[in-house]
């Protein structure tokens, strides 16, 4: 299956409202697939539940660059279907995340194979049969409902076009726009206080945006846009990432109350738990802290090099 990422036959002087169709078109499209492959697929693996959560994501965020460019009807349908599949897809995730996470933490303790450890990643596991049984009887739902929304923009040609001074809007008038409105968004979740995790996780989702559309407006811009900024944006989140998955790691481990301790009696466990805590928080706040050191030369560069390129 062909992944929607880039759109290579686009230029600066492509029409809003047919790039608007194309994007929005090929993301729905990419969601269906995901959606059979995740169904398809065997309950452990956790490849196809990531790639479906992320192709949600990014026919919402298609929905939203282009909303003056659809029909509003179609936009709220399209914008209520991405949500519900990511949010089924992303309980799975969670835990696919988590028990990765847990799986790292455990080995380097050493204590993969002691009762206690295998009673906590035993928990994780049940959890996340529970999540993909609910996750398909919403897909299951959803799927007809993304099928005829595709069948809506390609019947009835949905994007609209608009005109700026007579003239049908281009892609890069548009580009310029979405994109400076994302950056600045980005800017002042990057100027919050970088310390507290709340912050961290709202400048983590400024960013996803931000990366987001830069992939649909890629076209309009010398290659250095995805090589070096694009670039730039997809490290600032894969580490903001992992500190998001240790945060909620964190909070979890102190909520596996359905433990079935088996060899393990539960006062084991609690000391397995409490172990792993201390290790975790030791972590995280680390990473926090390397991560604020970095921030302000790391983002003083990106943004200066972002405007410049918008200006030109």
């Amino acid at each position: 299956m062909a992944r929607a990422k880039w759109f290579e036959k686009f230029s600066a002087t492509t029409p809003t409202h047919v790039a608007a169709q194309r994007v929005v078109l090929e993301r729905l499209n990419n969601t269906r697939g995901r959606i059979a492959a995740a169904a398809r697929a065997p309950a452990v693996d956790p490849e196809p539940v990531h790639q479906l959560r992320v192709a949600s994501r990014r026919l919402a965020a298609a929905v939203s660059i282009f909303r003056g460019f659809l029909d509003d009807s179609l936009r709220r349908k399209l914008r209520r279907a991405a949500r519900r599949v990511r949010r089924a897809a992303g309980e799975v995730r969670d835990l696919d995340v988590q028990r990765i996470a847990l799986a790292r933490v455990l080995e380097a303790h050493g204590r993969v194979l002691t009762p206690e450890g295998v009673a906590l990643a035993g928990a994780l596991t049940r959890r996340r049969a529970n999540a993909v049984r609910r996750m398909r009887r919403s897909l299951k739902k959803w799927k007809p409902r993304l099928d005829r929304r595709a069948r809506e923009i390609r019947a009835e040609q949905a994007a609209t076009s608009m005109t700026v001074d007579g003239a049908t809007e281009r892609l890069a008038t548009t580009a310029d726009q979405v994109l400076g409105r994302r950056l600045r968004e980005f800017r002042a979740a990057g100027e919050a206080d970088l310390t507290s995790v709340e912050r961290l996780h709202e400048l983590r989702i400024a960013g996803k945006r931000l990366r987001y559309s830069m992939e649909v407006f890629a076209a309009c811009y010398p290659a250095s846009f995805r090589s070096e900024l694009y670039a730039t944006v997809e490290a600032v989140q894969t580490e903001l990432g992992e500190i998001n998955d240790l945060t909620t790691l964190l909070e979890k481990l102190d909520g596996l109350h359905d433990i079935d301790a088996g060899e393990a009696g539960s006062g084991q466990v609690q000391a397995l738990i409490d172990e792993l805590r201390a290790g975790l928080a030791g972590e995280l706040h680390a990473r926090q802290q390397r991560f604020v050191c970095e921030w302000g030369q790391r983002h003083g560069d990106f943004e200066q090099r972002f405007v410049q390129l918008l200006a030109s």
